[in-house]
């Protein structure tokens, strides 16, 4: 049983460690959840800490999925400006994924509604 519980505290411990090493999306503009007046001209993205993004997904209503263009970016970096073609009223969603300096792949997803 002592085995067992050191164990699960390794196993915490390790987890909690790994896990306040990846780089979270501090802030999105429009934010998440967002209802706005028109499709901005760039979507902005600003993680806690440098990432590589890799691929960013755009999935516009009933569309087929559209994959942004991530070239004007290379590296490292915090804060990242990708430009949006506008599509018009509805829906948009986004998947991105990237690479934390530690190595570790970074998956999420956020989205906004145009009105």
């Amino acid at each position: 049983m002592v085995v067992k519980k050191i164990i699960i505290t390794i196993a915490f411990t390790i987890f909690a460690t790994v896990a306040s090493a990846h780089s979270a999306l501090k802030a999105i503009s429009p934010a998440n959840n967002a209802i706005v007046a028109q499709v901005p001209k760039t979507i902005e993205l600003t993680f806690k800490n440098s990432i590589h993004l890799t691929k960013i997904t755009l999935k516009y209503e009933d569309k087929p999925s559209i994959i942004l263009d991530l070239s004007g970016t290379k590296g490292f970096v915090t804060d990242y400006s990708i430009p949006l073609k506008e599509m018009g009223f509805g829906s948009y969603n986004f998947e991105w994924r990237g690479l934390g300096k530690d190595g570790h792949i970074l998956i999420d997803t956020f989205s906004f509604v145009v009105e």
